[in-house]
This record gives C-alpha cells, structure tokens and sequence, in this order.
C-alpha cells in the first residue's frame, strides 16, 4: 500500500508538532507540514488548512478537507494535523474516545465533528444520492483547479482513495451511498470497514 508507512510518519509529525508548536510560540509564516508523498493529495491539506475554522469542527464540510482526509489514512490522523496546524484555536470538541495514548482531550476526533453534509457531497456527485468512482474523480480535479494544482499524471491515485472509501463501507462493485460515504469520515478511524 502506498501509505502504509504514513500512520506512523503522521503520528510521529503530531507528537513532535505538539511538542514544539503552541498557540504561543508557532510562526504564522511557517510552512506547511508535508504529510504526503502525494503532491495533490499535500496541496488538499494546505488548501485545507487556509480554508477550515480554527476549531477544525466543520472539516468535512470543507471540499478540500473532505478530499484531503480521504487521500490520508486514518481520517483521525490527517484531523489531528490539521488541528495541530491551526494551533488548536477554538473549543474543539471533546472526544468520546480516550483510550488512545498521549492525545489530549481538546484534540477533536472524527466522531464527534459535523457530519460530511448533503451540500459538500452534492456539490461532488451527479445524482445526489450515490458517489461513483467516476463522481470522485471529477471532484478530486475540480478541486485542484479551485486551488491550482499540481495535478497527478493520472487518476490512479484518486481511484485508489475512492476504492478506500467505497471499501470501508461494503460497496466495493458499486456507488456508494450518501449515508455510507460520510459513515466513512465519521466512522472509519474508530471502526473497522468491510474489506474488498
């Protein structure tokens, strides 16, 4: 798997990001911490970063986040970044789930943050109802023109995030659901998916 030593390069990047950078003491000019190998997938999550509130609660309303947390794995992870960037401005939402080691209660969790809304995956889908491979493409290179690129050589990339989500959630052969597509944000880093 192309990311598969990303968990731990992330999470190494989050435990030395909140060792170093406070509220206080981080660079307002600092630049942006690489977190993938990918340059659209890195130029998502700066996008991302300069467009979601400080309190990081409406991420997967944001099209840039919500692309960007499908390209990084877990969604909790890329969250986590994000939220660190921003110097966790804003009360962030308290998470349900502590039993993960050295992080914070302030540090918002996927499961406790606004649902992907209708509006986002609308704006991506052509029907309204179900996303296709073919809808999150689209969507992936609509967004890099939104913020100028770079643009991948070719699609698998995108395919490969798509086949992730539609994955976790059952729909392997087929387009996956509104309900299933954003259960994938909420969801997939506390429970595990089906596998195709």
């Amino acid at each position: 798997m192309l990311f598969s030593t990303l968990p731990v390069a992330l999470s190494s990047l989050i435990l030395a990001s909140r060792a170093i950078a406070s509220p206080m003491t981080r660079d307002a000019s600092a630049a942006p911490p690489k977190v993938s190998t990918d340059p659209s997938c890195q130029k998502m999550f700066e996008s991302c970063i300069t467009e979601v509130n400080p309190a990081v609660d409406d991420i997967f309303n944001t099209k840039s986040c919500m692309l960007g947390a499908a390209c990084l794995f877990p969604v909790d992870e890329f969250i986590d970044v994000v939220y660190t960037y921003k110097n966790g401005t804003g009360a962030a939402p308290k998470s349900v789930d502590q039993k993960r080691l050295n992080e914070p209660a302030d540090v918002p969790r996927s499961i406790d943050l606004k649902r992907l809304n209708e509006t986002v995956f609308d704006s991506i889908t052509t029907d309204g109802a179900t996303m296709s491979q073919q809808n999150f493409i689209d969507g992936w290179y609509s967004e890099l023109s939104t913020v100028g690129g770079p643009f991948p050589p070719n699609t698998s990339l995108a395919i490969s995030y798509y086949k992730r989500i539609a994955g976790w959630a059952g729909y392997c052969e087929h387009n996956v659901p509104y309900k299933n597509f954003a259960d994938y944000y909420q969801y997939s880093s506390t429970v595990h998916g089906s596998v195709c």
